[in-house]
């Protein structure tokens, strides 16, 4: 799209040698939308549990000297953790921090093996390396190998049309947070499908989505047969200790307290 934008319009965009930010510290938007995800879910935590302490495992970036672009590709993560650090203490959390060899430490202690397969949704692939690190600031025991997985909700923002046209040249509008008056990601109850959440609409009618699996029910929901409960960001559901017949649990979370 934008490529064939550049043909299409012919305009000649000026340079820009005195840029706002040249020679000033600024976070890249990528870098800094994966720190600020962090932070998003430490926020919804304490809406449901009290948290007092974060535990993180620092990460050092190696420079070397005389390696300037080598350096340079480091500096984001760098400034990125720093921010997330004082964003960490100005919400009244006690900030501890930890090297990688002394979580590889607490695990072997332990006897607890952190799993490679981070597609599995287990306690061995995701929260051994976590677990260790709570525990050597606020002690405890390992009792429970459950798993709650969180899962945001997809909301596709509004874009001007679609990039591909319909017949005769004429590309849809698309995307929007809005489907027949209600915020997608609402928590309803139907008549027919049961628990479930708000996604688009077409025709007068709204879709609806497992709220589990975010997999798409019937796209012919009428708004007559909802009974809207709450608003939710977060699909969440609790995977237990894999055993024999064990069911799956689910836990929602809304964006209230």
């Amino acid at each position: 799209m934008r490529r064939s934008g550049r043909f299409r319009n012919c305009w000649r965009r000026p340079a820009r040698f005195h840029n706002r930010l040249r020679n000033k510290k600024s976070l890249p938007p990528s870098t800094h939308a994966r720190w600020h995800a962090k932070l998003r879910i430490v926020d919804q935590l304490r809406q449901i549990i009290p948290i007092t302490d974060v535990v993180v495992e620092d990460v050092k970036a190696m420079t070397k000297k005389g390696k300037k672009r080598w350096n340079k590709n480091f500096l984001p993560l760098e400034q990125c953790k720093t921010w997330f650090y004082a964003e960490i203490m100005d919400r009244d959390l006690k900030l501890h921090l930890k090297q990688g060899f002394e979580t590889k430490g607490l695990r072997d202690e332990l006897r607890l093996k952190n799993t490679s397969q981070k597609s599995k949704k287990t306690f061995s692939s995701h929260c051994v390396d976590a677990f260790v690190l709570v525990r050597s600031v606020v002690g405890g025991a390992l009792t429970e190998r459950g798993l709650y997985y969180w899962t945001p909700i997809r909301l596709h923002r509004r874009q001007l049309h679609r990039f591909q046209p319909k017949k005769g040249g004429i590309r849809a509008q698309c995307g929007r947070t809005r489907s027949m008056g209600l915020t997608r990601g609402t928590l309803v109850r139907h008549a027919k499908r049961g628990l479930s959440y708000v996604g688009g609409s077409s025709k007068g009618n709204v879709s609806l989505h497992n709220i589990v699996s975010g997999k798409r029910i019937t796209q012919t929901a009428r708004l007559l047969d909802l009974t809207i409960l709450t608003i939710i960001r977060w699909r969440a559901q609790f995977l237990p200790a894999p055993q024999g017949g064990v069911s799956l649990r689910m836990r929602i979370y809304s964006r209230e307290p």
